[in-house]
């Protein structure tokens, strides 16, 4: 079954004939009908797990292990600055040292030089 107007074209369903090629509709479409005895019943109740923590306890088990992460970060932190001002320390303590070693060896070939340029030993004092 089809109609057109204008250039647009309605089709609609077909519908099976109950006999020969004629076109009246003879006989009653056939109708879909419930299963006999009917449907099976629906389950409509909600299946919710039991025996999970509640929210409360899931918030505080959650605050626990950030509030532990928090303090081994903390904790983590202060222990590596102590240990870059150790370093640090220990550092210009050798630096020292080392000025005090530069200033010898200066004060050595100074002395060399000095002996070799005016001759003879300049072990004495100059008082």
């Amino acid at each position: 079954l089809c109609l057109r107007a204008g250039t647009i074209l309605f089709c609609g369903p077909q519908l099976p004939h109950s006999g020969g090629a004629s076109s009246s509709m003879s006989g009653n479409p056939k109708q879909d009908m419930p299963p006999e005895g009917g449907f099976k019943p629906v389950r409509w109740r909600r299946n919710i797990p039991k025996g999970r923590f509640n929210g409360v306890a899931l918030f505080g088990i959650s605050g626990l292990v950030l509030g532990y992460g928090w303090w081994r970060l903390v904790t983590g932190n202060r222990k590596r600055n102590l240990h870059t001002k150790a370093l640090a320390e220990k550092r210009t303590r050798a630096l020292g040292n080392y000025q005090l070693q530069t200033n010898y060896e200066t004060f050595r070939k100074t002395r060399e030089l000095y002996s070799k340029e005016f001759g003879g030993d300049n072990s004495s004092s100059h008082h």
